[in-house]
């Protein structure tokens, strides 16, 4: 998944991010938090070659406990 996919499905509604701090993604690794109507996203990416290594979305709750629980996606190139 490459960031630019990320950020058009939210909307290029970026509220935060910063240095990832564990290095287990290498030296370039950052994340960004993103918000939409709907849901809560952070994502780790390269910064350099905006490929996703992760992403974590939550959906909003308003009150309906039908909503689905949080997801998680790893690149299976950089699971292990």
């Amino acid at each position: 998944m490459h960031l630019s996919k990320v950020n058009e499905c939210f909307d290029h509604r970026i509220t935060g991010g910063s240095e990832y701090c564990w290095k287990c993604y290498g030296p370039n690794a950052r994340y960004l938090d993103f918000e939409s109507d709907y849901a809560h996203a952070s994502v780790v990416f390269d910064s350099v070659t905006q490929v996703v290594y992760q992403a974590d979305v939550d959906a909003k709750q308003d009150g309906d406990d039908n909503l689905p629980g949080p997801y998680r996606w790893i690149n299976p190139a950089f699971k292990d």
